[in-house]
Parts: structure tokens; sequence; C-alpha cells
């Protein structure tokens, strides 16, 4: 017999968080027993990464407007959207990073994705692109920031107490970035946000997608 409804529901949502967190850490073991295994291949197959990048824009949109966080998305840089790509791994990179921006930038915040070409496709057919994500969250200690790739790696502050997270998120992101033949790096500043930058170089396609 329930007689503490509340109680009784805060348990429940409380037993959710916890299950939801393992079931993050065991796939996030797993993907990067993967990748550390060679397991991981990349499948570039022709996408058009403006209209990939939205639709991550709408997973992590909800997020955002819960804790009354600005999110800005610019392309207006990209002269050829349309490319061979993996766009799963792209996604999950894109996806791991955002996620954080949002999750250590405080109420009324800024988080902001850009995506730029740097690259005529005219004569190579290829185009570099540039994905750039900045928030104007709790930043970063520099001591932290020379682990910040590492396995298991979170940083001990009384500001990030509490955030869930596995540590493996952007050991993956860098490992994925590099299967790409891409580089990512970062800057950051606490107490002032951070930026991080990823660069790929694409095969771009002559139809639409």
């Amino acid at each position: 017999y329930i007689d503490n409804k509340s109680k009784v529901l805060t348990y429940l949502n409380k037993a959710q968080v916890s299950s939801e967190h393992l079931l993050a850490l065991i796939n996030d073991v797993i993907d990067m027993s993967r990748i550390e295994n060679g397991k991981i291949s990349i499948e570039e197959v022709p996408a058009n990464i403006i209209t990939c990048q939205k639709e991550i824009i709408d997973i992590v949109q909800q997020g955002a407007l819960n804790n009354n966080i600005s999110l800005r998305f610019n392309y207006s840089n990209v002269s050829n959207p349309n490319v061979f790509v993996d766009i799963l791994h792209l996604n999950r990179i894109t996806l791991n990073i955002l996620s954080n921006a949002i999750k250590y930038t405080k109420e009324g915040g800024t988080v902001t994705y850009t995506i730029e070409q740097t690259e005529n496709s005219s004569s190579t057919n290829m185009g570099t692109f540039i994905f750039t994500i900045q928030d104007t969250g709790i930043g970063m200690s520099e001591e932290f920031q020379k682990h910040l790739f590492d396995l298991f790696e979170r940083e001990n502050r009384s500001s990030v107490t509490g955030v869930q997270g596995t540590g493996l998120g952007l050991a993956i992101t860098k490992r994925l970035v590099e299967l790409m033949n891409g580089e990512v790096s970062c800057n950051s500043t606490l107490g002032k946000g951070t930026e991080f930058i990823c660069s790929v170089r694409l095969k771009v396609a002559n139809s639409d997608y």
C-alpha cells in the first residue's frame, strides 16, 4: 500500500535517471572498445550536412529551452553542403559536443553552432568543413584541458558535481574525428565558456540530397 505518492515518484525518477546513466556508460564503453580494437570503419555516403545537422539541433533544442539557453545555428558560409560523409559518426561527434555545451551552460547562457567551408571544391572536388561549437558556460581549467580527451576524465569542481557524465564522450569524439582524418581542438576559459573546433575534409557530391 502506497501512502506517499510523491515520495514514490521521487524514488522512481531517481531510479530512471540512474538506469539511463548506467545504460549510457555501458554504450560508451562498448563504443570505445570497438574503436580501440579497430572494429569501427568509416562508411561515406552522399548527404546534405546542413540538413543532417539541423536534425541534431532539433534533438538538443528541448534541453536548451528547458534551461533557458539560447541555441544558435549558423551555416551561411557553406557553398557545398552535399558531400560524401559518414553521417552517423559526424552526427555522434556534434551531438556529443552540443550536449556537453548545453549541459555545462547555466540558465540564460548561449550555445552557438557554426559550420563553415574554407576550401572551394571547384578544382579539387573536395571541401574543408569547420564545425565550431561555442558556449558561455562554466569553462574548464587549464590543467583539466591537458587531459580533456583522456578516457574517463571528468573535472572535479563544485560547479560540475552532480552533472551526469561517463567521462568517455569526448574521448570517443576525438577518436571518431581522427577516424574521419579530421582534427578536433578546444579552447576554454574557466568561468567564461568553451569552444570546440572540428575540421574535416570531405568529397563534394554533385547532386542534392
